[in-house]
Parts: C-alpha cells; structure tokens; sequence
C-alpha cells in the first residue's frame, strides 16, 4: 500500500512539474512577443495600431519590432536617451515596409525616423525596392 501512495505521489509531482515548464516556457513565449528593450509604444489613436515582435523577419538573429495598423494611425517605437550639449548624433534603423499605402503623394505616411518634439523628419519609407 505504501508502494502504490509512493508511486502515485511520484506521477502527480512529475504532472505539476512538467505544467509548470510548459507554463513557464509559454509565459517566455508571451514575454518576448511583447519585451521591446526599454523601447515605449505610442500611437495617435489608442488601441488602432498592433505593436509585437516578428521573429520570421529579423536582423542580427533578433526580432524585429512591427507594428500593423489597418487604418491611418501615426503609431511608433521610441526610446529616450540621454544627449550632451553641442554633440553631433547619428540615428538610424533597418526598415521593411509591407502593403503600406499612403492616401496621397508626398505624405508623412509610411516609415520614418525623427525626434519627438522636433519638426525635422526623413523622408518616408513606402516600399523597399
């Protein structure tokens, strides 16, 4: 009888271990698809555009940052940084673009890089070519 109590005391914790891995490894799943390294999501209008993290399109074996909107949206990743007084910087990024389609020419639509509260901004990316 203790033999059998043993046993089925074994099966159970080796049941709710193995749960708890395939919990654990889901959580990181869910983790990384939403994780941006310190970077904040921001969009003109809330809940419109799809923030996540792409790991069939990446660079340097990370994933990628998307972001997907169905509608017009100004949405984007951003990050603060600490700058010194009179210092030159360099910003830049990898960009795909994908069924983006501006409603007229010579818009702000598509991708681009530029700093917040800054009127200077590069010109938009529509379509990698």
């Amino acid at each position: 009888m203790r033999r059998e109590k043993s046993l089925i005391s074994r099966i159970i914790s080796w049941i709710i271990m193995i749960v708890l891995i395939v919990a654990i490894v889901k959580l990181f799943g869910i983790f990384k698809f939403y994780f941006f390294n310190e970077f904040t999501k921001a969009e003109a209008e809330m809940g419109i555009s799809k923030f996540s993290r792409d790991s069939s399109i990446k660079y340097s074996n990370n994933n990628s940052y998307k972001i997907e909107s169905g509608e017009l949206n100004d949405a984007a990743f951003y990050k603060e940084i600490e700058v010194e007084p009179d210092t030159v910087y360099r910003v830049s990024c990898f960009v795909k673009t994908q069924n983006v389609v501006p409603e007229a020419e010579n818009t702000d639509g598509g991708a681009n890089i530029s700093l917040i509260e800054d009127p200077e901004i590069s010109k938009s990316i529509i379509r990698n070519t």
